[in-house]
């Protein structure tokens, strides 16, 4: 065997995504409501882009790539090349699996801090109208718990006395955990050290000398003994005293939800449901007459300034025609799932059938890819309420009618709700096992195993049968057996 050097001339296809190529991907992946703030930061860095309604400038005055080539290069088209690297069905699988992972993690009820302190609320003996303003101040607190709001603009914003306000905040600072409701760190402190006594040393310490703990050096055992006249060790106790206490009650809580804005919504009007785009904050785009002009006269230009206005002007087109792929590609995926699920709009969560983003991507004419895409992080607003996007999606479960051949299927969400129906419908002295679930579903025509109902069961946190004997309470506040 020889061993030497050679030169050869391959030709390969290679996947290349251009700057402008990434740029539609992100725009048909972001909600709304940040699509309206990276427009806004486009207008303020092209100069070229403006806000307003003229017609778009033809692409040979701005010496842009013709409508055709852009064509080639469009979104989809590279995503149907990019999506070779492995069999479709094995994508389509792992996409959905991680689809229903999410999709089970937000069916989770989870617990804010507001929700704890309300549920506690509700069960004092306080006149209502210090329930009214307790209520209004817990909705005030920030994430760590504490009231960083100034009293006077609580004043403000509830109409109510000082006193009564000082009254109401008082009832919520009896609420657990303690130290919720606190104005600084040192009322937090205080409050959780309320069962020491009032001359207490970890109190004395956390009153005058907490200053000093929270320097970046920390005043020393040894200091704050000469300070305060007591031995380091009964300074080191309080110390360690002071150290249990939690600074961030919040922390223990799931975080607020953030304030959802629906990307598009759905009406009945005449008996069908129509859908529009919720996107009129989007702010209209033209391209800047002046530099339109003044990139015609070329000859005045340097060969920098010249360049510089035409990637602007590139810049500028590629962006407005991704938000008008974006907004027809949307409407249209929106458009199939409504139709598709017409049932749960009618009807409710119960009756929302399986679907896939291979059905839709099919329907509408798109790879899966762009679909996945278009519901990710978005909302619509339907007559059931304001609903996730990717809430629509889930698997099939197979399903038998009562003459024993295979139905078109059901939704893993209608079955989880339909097990969650059963369970609070069961007597509080005979629960449903899983098996005796799984056969009430298998009587129903829904072909599921135990294991299965096992997962979907645990997914939202209800217990099993053995516990719930005698009664439980869900976690969102429904009692399934009384």
């Amino acid at each position: 065997m020889e061993l030497g050097h050679s030169l050869r001339l391959r030709q390969q296809a290679r996947l290349v995504m251009t700057p402008q190529l990434q740029q539609v991907i992100k725009l048909l992946q972001l909600p709304t409501i940040e699509l309206i703030d990276h427009v806004r930061q486009e207008l303020e860095t092209n100069p070229t882009l403006e806000e307003g309604q003229e017609p778009e400038i033809t692409t040979e005055q701005a010496d842009a790539p013709a409508p055709a080539d852009a064509a080639e290069e469009t979104m989809d088209n590279w995503l149907k090349l990019a999506a070779d690297e492995e069999p479709r069905e094995a994508r389509n699988r792992d996409r959905e699996e991680e689809m229903e992972e999410r999709q089970e993690a937000r069916m989770v009820p989870t617990r804010t801090l507001q929700d704890h302190l309300m549920d506690q609320l509700h069960i004092t003996e306080a006149s209502p109208a210090d329930l009214k303003l307790a209520e209004f101040l817990i909705g005030n607190l920030d994430s760590n718990g504490y009231l960083t709001t100034p009293m006077a603009e609580l004043e403000a914003g509830s109409g109510a006395t000082p006193a009564a306000l000082e009254a109401a905040l008082a009832l919520v600072q009896t609420l657990d955990p303690a130290g919720v409701g606190a104005r600084d760190l040192k009322e937090c402190l205080l409050l959780q050290l309320e069962e020491e006594p009032a001359a207490s040393l970890a109190r004395r310490i956390v009153e005058h000398h907490l200053a000093g703990l929270e320097s970046s050096n920390g005043a020393s055992a040894a200091h704050l003994a000469r300070a305060l006249g007591e031995p380091p060790a009964a300074i080191a106790a309080a110390l360690k005293r002071i150290r249990a206490c939690d600074p961030k009650l919040g922390g223990r809580f799931a975080p607020a939800p953030p304030s959802i804005y629906p990307d598009g919504k759905v009406e009945k009007m005449e008996g069908e449901y129509v859908v529009t785009l919720n996107d009129g904050g989007v702010p209209p785009l033209r391209l800047s007459r002046a530099y339109r002009e003044l990139l015609a006269n070329r000859h005045a230009l340097g060969e920098e300034e010249r360049r510089f206005l035409q990637d602007r002007f590139r810049s500028a087109q590629m962006l407005m025609r991704g938000i008008e792929q974006r907004r027809v590609t949307l409407h249209r995926v929106l458009e199939h799932i409504v139709k598709s699920q017409r049932d749960f709009l009618d009807l409710g969560v119960a009756h929302l059938k399986p679907l896939t983003l291979r059905e839709v991507a099919d329907a509408v004419g798109v790879h899966e890819s762009t679909v996945s895409r278009v519901v990710a992080n978005k909302y619509i607003h339907t007559p059931r309420g304001t609903t996730a996007l990717r809430d629509f999606f889930s698997n099939r479960l197979p399903t038998a009618g009562v003459t024993g051949r295979s139905g078109a299927g059901t939704s893993a969400v209608a079955v989880r709700e339909r097990i969650k129906d059963l369970i609070e419908a069961e007597p509080p002295g005979a629960p449903l096992s899983d098996d005796g679930l799984a056969e009430a579903l298998n009587r129903e025509g829904v072909t599921i195993a135990r294991r299965t109902v096992t997962k979907y069961r645990e997914g939202m946190h209800i217990p099993a049968a053995t516990q719930r004997r005698g009664g439980w309470q869900s976690q969102n506040g429904r009692r399934a057996s009384i």
